[in-house]
């Protein structure tokens, strides 16, 4: 779209005129220029150069653009290879998308993720993405040993459904309200895991540890259990269940197994807030 704007004069976003910059990286016969104010031949050789394209079109499944991620990602190489969230930011243009950058503003997550600075490759931003993908009935229910987490998450940004607005509201209010009872009740470290010596919290964000934590507490949240709970006591609570040795285990090895990740968010489902997650 570039090159046709520029033949049109002007820049469709804001209408402003087209010219080329004074770059020195541009020879001077045109630099500054318009297409207005090229001379007619080179005007006539823009108009019939061929640009050549290539259409990828996705026949199955239908309603999704999962194979635009692999066709990214393939000619990624140039230059800076672009992390998996910032691939799928190119990728999807849609409402799953602008959700998650508008959920990455909110206040109380960028402290509980701890950097008011968003993360230039994305990585907070995937991390939301992988709340509502691991929450899913369509992860929490898989039948196989393990999943292929950057799958996962490609076919939840891709993802259509029948009343997606109200998919995207409902999902929105979710985090927020997860990410409002978390900070209140467990502070700025509750994504954090306990040192070698179990007496002191690491000064680190720890993903599987917020997969646990916070996908349990949207749990009890949706049950409606979390009415009059003690802060004391669950901060309590979180420290034995950052102590146990099976939930040591689930959140540090073979993560993408569905057994870990239902185990681990069951653990603290159960800790926590004294009802099963599965």
């Amino acid at each position: 779209m570039t090159v046709f704007d520029f033949v049109k004069g002007v820049f469709q976003k804001d209408k402003s005129i087209f010219k080329l910059s004074n770059s020195s990286k541009i020879n001077d016969r045109w630099r500054g220029k318009s297409f207005n104010q090229l001379a007619r031949e080179e005007q006539k050789r823009i108009r019939s150069t061929t640009i050549h394209a290539i259409i990828f079109e996705q026949k199955h499944p239908y309603n999704s653009d999962t194979s635009l991620y692999q066709v990214f990602e393939r000619i990624n190489t140039g230059g800076r290879t672009l992390m998996p969230q910032e691939i799928r930011n190119c990728v999807y243009h849609n409402n799953v998308n602008q959700l998650l950058i508008d959920l990455n503003k909110l206040p109380k997550w960028r402290s509980l993720y701890g950097s008011l600075e968003f993360e230039p490759r994305m990585k907070d931003m995937e991390l939301i993405l992988r709340f509502f993908t691991l929450k899913s009935d369509k992860v929490k229910n898989d039948d196989t040993m393990q999943i292929s987490l950057k799958k996962e998450l490609n076919l939840y940004m891709g993802e259509t459904t029948n009343n997606y607005s109200e998919c995207i509201e409902k999902s929105r209010l979710s985090f927020r309200d997860v990410i409002e009872f978390i900070y209140s009740h467990f502070g700025e470290n509750a994504f954090h895991n306990l040192n070698s010596k179990g007496e002191e919290f690491v000064p680190r964000f720890h993903p599987t540890i917020f997969d646990a934590i916070a996908i349990a507490s949207a749990n009890a949240l949706e049950k409606g259990i979390v009415k009059g709970l003690n802060v004391d006591e669950l901060l309590d609570k979180r420290l034995k269940l950052l102590k146990d040795e099976t939930f040591k285990k689930y959140i540090s090895e073979r993560t993408t197994r569905i057994e870990h990740i239902n185990g681990r968010i069951n653990l603290a489902s159960q800790y926590l807030y004294g009802v099963s997650y599965v």
